[in-house]
Formats: C-alpha cells, sequence, structure tokens
C-alpha cells in the first residue's frame, strides 16, 4: 500500500480559532476525498494487498463522524445523500474485510 492513499487521523491547518465555515469545508473535504481515493484501489487491488479495503472502512468511518459533526452546517438534501453513500461503501468494505479475516483464519 503506497503511502499517498493513507489518510491521517488529524487534519493540518485546523485550530480553536479557525472560523466554523472553514474548518467544515477542510474537514469535510479531506475527509470525503479519502473515501473516494480508495474505492478504486479497494476495488481493484484487493487480491494483492486487502489492506486497501480495510483503509477504505476507516475513511469512510472517519467521513461518517465528520458529517455528523457538522450536519447542522449542510443542506439537510446533501448530507443525507452523502450519508447514505459513505455508509453503503463502508457496508460493502466491512462486507469485504470481514471474507479477509475470515479466509486468513481458514489459511
Amino acid at each position: 500500500m503506497t503511502g499517498v492513499l493513507r489518510t491521517g487521523k488529524w487534519i493540518k491547518g485546523l485550530h480553536a480559532d479557525t472560523p466554523c465555515a472553514v474548518a467544515v469545508r477542510r474537514v469535510l473535504r479531506k475527509r470525503l476525498r479519502a473515501v473516494d481515493r480508495l474505492i478504486q484501489p479497494a476495488a481493484t487491488a484487493y487480491a494483492e494487498d486487502p489492506e486497501y479495503v480495510h483503509q477504505l472502512r476507516v475513511a469512510a468511518r472517519r467521513a461518517t463522524a465528520a458529517l455528523r459533526a457538522f450536519e447542522p452546517f449542510c443542506r439537510k438534501k446533501c448530507f443525507v445523500k452523502l450519508r447514505r453513500a459513505v455508509g453503503r461503501v463502508r457496508r460493502d468494505a466491512g462486507t469485504a474485510r470481514q471474507l479477509d479475516v475470515q479466509a486468513g483464519v481458514l489459511r
């Protein structure tokens, strides 16, 4: 897995005095882009490196948390659409991850 696709837990550039609108934009952009960047590698390179699926699931979980935290600042329709899409990605990645763990147990 390349370091380029890894996403960190902490977001640079956020401080206590960061305006809320700026924080919302930075956090949601980073979290949703991480999910977007990991979908393709998780789908195509899964057999070579199942870690992509794990990272996708983590990215989706973080994106969901960011969406929930900033729900009051999002338009309702957009929020619901994003939450559902990220939830589907997380569920599907979870299923793939579960299969990978079971395959490891059987080996």
